[in-house]
């Protein structure tokens, strides 16, 4: 993996956020799918994890789930409309959408981003925890 850029220290935590996040993904036995940023056909009942909101619409991915979650909306890492004509939702972290966004927010390379989140991972939620875990170990 690339070399990671950014504060340490805070990647460390958000890392961390993720693992809890989708730790309840889990426990709650929520869909997951990390093959789609979005999926409006099976993410019509899908709700935030601990606080009520409207249906969203995005796929559930990891960074779907963690865009849904208080830690990650109070640092701005969230889920934004991706026009005014379409109500496709994007995840976003100041003026970056999408994979980028996940790469600015989790201070990562475009390597390590495309390893955690990327569409070809398998869609267990096991796997993508070992993942992240691997890259917290590195």
């Amino acid at each position: 993996m690339s070399e990671f850029h950014g504060d340490s220290a805070f990647r460390h935590e958000a890392l961390q956020q993720l693992i809890r996040v989708l730790e309840k993904v889990r426990e709650d036995d929520r869909p997951f799918d990390m093959s789609s940023w979005y999926d409006d056909e099976n993410s019509q009942d899908i709700k935030l994890l601990t606080m009520p909101a409207e249906d969203c619409g995005t796929a559930s991915c990891a960074a779907g789930w963690a865009a849904r979650d208080p830690w990650f909306i109070e640092r701005g890492f969230k889920l934004v409309e991706l026009n005014e004509d379409d109500e496709t939702l994007i995840v976003h972290y100041g003026e970056s959408y999408g994979y980028d966004a996940c790469m600015d927010f989790f201070k990562l390379p475009i390597e390590t981003t495309t390893y955690l989140f990327g569409g070809q991972n398998p869609d267990d939620i096991e796997s993508t925890i070992r993942r992240i875990e691997h890259v917290l170990a590195a």
